[in-house]
């Protein structure tokens, strides 16, 4: 009898043995599923794939021009990336009707450290993710990769301001921005800009200006038209998660008019310009998940 309990206990053992086998089997395939793809456009500095991989409420977080620089500075800093997770990675699944919900979270091995890595993804699709390689300093960010949309962006602003169409305005702002800026505040800003430019005014985008180092944000700077006059516009963009936004304007008209000496007080009014408050300060980071 106690030969068979042995026996039992033996077989047992050889279960579990299989079984463990199979669990380190399994949590290798998942670390390649759902980790491998994310650091392979890491390593190839592809923004756009990287993205392809995430739902559309992530990607609309996310500006490529400032992922790439993350992704240079992660592959300056880490070195190559071995494609091994650490002994603590795991994965969990959570399942209900119409979602599937997969949360990989771990170590990832890179030649000269390690990432700290979580990620979740809704029906196959990146909807959080967190990587922190433990060798990228807090103050890596200096600037997007590019500033063309962060050019389109500030166009796309003044246009549609001009146009008081104040809904298309508010993806384009910080949310800083957003709480201040009523329809009776930017109604009084056009009202006063329309009188410097007259009818049909047009947007051209003259230079960037980078401040970041300065913790200023992006100063894009833009000439705004019309037919009865000119003002030099710009925009600051604050660089929050991995997406810039503007985080105020302001509106500078031009005077056209002859150089008068004795001009009186009036023509200290008409140079005022048009300035929004908020603090212009930038906070990149390297954690980013997508608005619930």
């Amino acid at each position: 009898m106690i030969k068979w309990v042995v026996i039992a206990v033996f077989g047992a053992g050889l279960i579990l043995v299989a079984l463990c086998g199979a669990g380190l089997y399994l949590t290798n395939r998942s670390s390649q599923a759902y980790q491998r793809p994310v650091f392979e456009t890491i390593v190839a500095e592809d923004a756009d794939a990287f993205l392809e991989l995430c739902d559309p409420s992530l990607q609309a977080e996310v500006d490529a021009p400032v992922m790439l620089a993350w992704m240079k500075e992660i592959n300056a800093v880490m070195g190559e990336c071995q494609f091994e997770t650490g002994s603590n990675f795991n994965i969990h699944f959570d399942a209900s009707p119409g979602s599937t919900v997969v949360t990989t979270a771990g170590d990832m091995k890179f030649a000269n450290g390690v990432t700290s890595t979580e990620l979740v993804y809704q029906n196959d699709k990146l909807i959080k993710f967190k990587i922190e390689p433990d060798k990228l300093g807090y103050d890596w960010f200096d600037g997007p990769v590019g500033d063309e949309l962060y050019r389109e962006r500030t166009e796309t602003f003044f246009t549609e301001l001009l146009e008081r169409d104040y809904e298309a305005l508010k993806p384009l702002m910080h949310s800083s921005f957003v709480e201040i800026a009523t329809d009776e505040l930017l109604n009084q800003i056009v009202d006063q800009t329309e009188i410097w430019l007259g009818d049909n005014p047009r947007v051209t985008i003259t230079g960037v200006e980078n401040r970041i180092s300065e913790d200023e944000g992006l100063i894009v700077n833009a000439l705004l038209e019309g037919n009865a006059g000119k003002a030099d516009g710009s925009t600051t963009i604050k660089f929050d998660g991995m997406k810039g936004t503007v985080l105020r304007f302001v509106v500078t008209p031009i005077d056209q008019s002859p150089v008068d000496d004795t001009a009186d007080e009036d023509a200290t009014d008409k140079e005022s310009s048009i300035e929004t408050l908020n603090e212009p300060k930038s906070n990149v980071d390297n954690n980013l998940k997508n608005v619930q």
